[in-house]
């Protein structure tokens, strides 16, 4: 047993945790699991967003630093463009200095990206996000088409509203843990679905209301077979105003209450702790994450095989630890965040792409063998 520094709690690192950090050639933390976490996303501000001007054309943009943060910032475009090189912000490493005290400063100038978003159309107030077609203030979504005021859609969700975790659906509101369905509405918990009103944990149903815990079922109002012309009638009584809205969401919740709740929401996994997991095997402390092997304190991950203390969000990645908001074909990255598309011995990196055998470098891409941005 250790004792957090930070919170003074005791946290246990276990053999297999020991064995981990050796393969890294990294101490054990100091920190727990909830202080590590919580460190990293510090460093993300997925939600609120700015008016600020490019530092390099002075263009009005929307950013996710305020005006007053010192960082330097340019508009997507730019950022994108030809016009700066990362290597002129290089400079030598002071072996008389402290490590992150000079690469704080490095941060400061290097030129950062508005937003993290590639490849939008008509999508400006997104953040984290890929791919997205007319949507608006949604987060942490790729591949989405029409959809407003959303969080986490990895695999697309196409006119949407108010949703989180939503993925491969269509025509939903007020839904989380949603997938594969369509027109479902304040539901949560449901997969390959439609028709859904006011339910909970439905696989494989439609035209239900008031419903929970049922699988291949249709027509059932509190969980009882009707026919289809009553089922049409008390779902408009229930939308016929704002008034029965209001009385229909707190039935809902009265009658979940009543029902049993599964003890987790994993699905096909095998020697696995943590939450709202699939096809997991030899994995510990996970959330909201899938494809996953011998992984511990990570959320939001998928596709990684031997990675620790990672939020955000993997896909063909190994052997990484203490990575944030970076993604694709990471191999031996430890202390890195914004990096993508195919990165390999990188060590306390920010918005690296494609680059390898890189230490406290930022914004390069692929470069190979950079200390500070310095070519080596």
């Amino acid at each position: 047993m250790k004792t957090c520094t930070q919170c003074a709690t005791g946290f246990e690192i276990l053999a297999k945790d020991q064995a981990f950090y050796g393969k890294m050639n990294v101490p054990e933390p100091n920190l727990c699991p909830t202080c590590r976490s919580i460190h990293r996303l510090s460093f993300r501000n997925e939600w609120s967003l700015y008016h600020r001007k490019s530092n390099l054309s002075g263009k009005q943009m929307i950013t996710m630093y305020a005006p007053e943060n010192p960082y330097v910032i340019y508009d997507q475009d730019e950022w994108w463009s030809d016009q700066w090189d990362p290597l002129k912000y290089g400079r030598d490493f002071d072996f008389n200095r402290p490590f992150f005290e000079q690469f704080a400063e490095l941060q400061k100038v290097v030129p950062r990206m508005s937003l993290n978003v590639i490849g939008n159309e008509n999508s400006t107030y997104t953040n984290y996000a890929l791919r997205n077609k007319d949507s608006y203030l949604i987060y942490t979504a790729d591949f989405c088409e029409s959809s407003c005021y959303g969080r986490v859609s990895m695999r697309g969700a196409k006119n949407c509203f108010d949703f989180d975790f939503v993925d491969r659906s269509e025509f939903c509101y007020e839904c989380v843990d949603v997938y594969d369905s369509y027109q479902c509405f304040y539901s949560q918990d449901c997969h390959n679905s439609s028709n859904l009103w006011f339910c909970k944990n439905m696989k494989s149903s439609k035209n239900c209301l008031f419903s929970c815990n049922q699988i291949n079922k249709e027509y059932l109002i509190f969980n009882q077979p009707v026919s289809p012309e009553e089922f049409e009638e008390k779902k408009n009584q229930v939308l016929g105003s704002y008034a029965t809205l209001k009385i229909a969401l707190k039935k809902a919740q009265e009658f979940f209450l009543k029902n049993p709740v599964k003890e987790n929401e994993n699905l096909q996994c095998e020697n696995t702790t943590g939450n709202y997991l699939s096809q997991c095997r030899n994995t510990y402390d996970a959330y909201d994450s899938s494809q996953l092997e011998d992984c511990r304190y990570v959320s939001y991950l998928y596709n990684c095989k031997d990675c620790y203390d990672w939020d955000f969000v993997g896909n063909k990645s190994e052997l990484c630890y203490q990575v944030l908001s970076s993604a694709y074909q990471l191999q031996r990255c430890i202390g890195v965040m914004n990096s993508w598309d195919v990165n390999t011995d990188l060590f306390y990196c920010d918005l690296m792409l494609g680059s390898k055998s890189c230490f406290g470098s930022i914004g390069l891409r692929k470069k190979e063998y950079c200390t500070f941005n310095k070519q080596y």
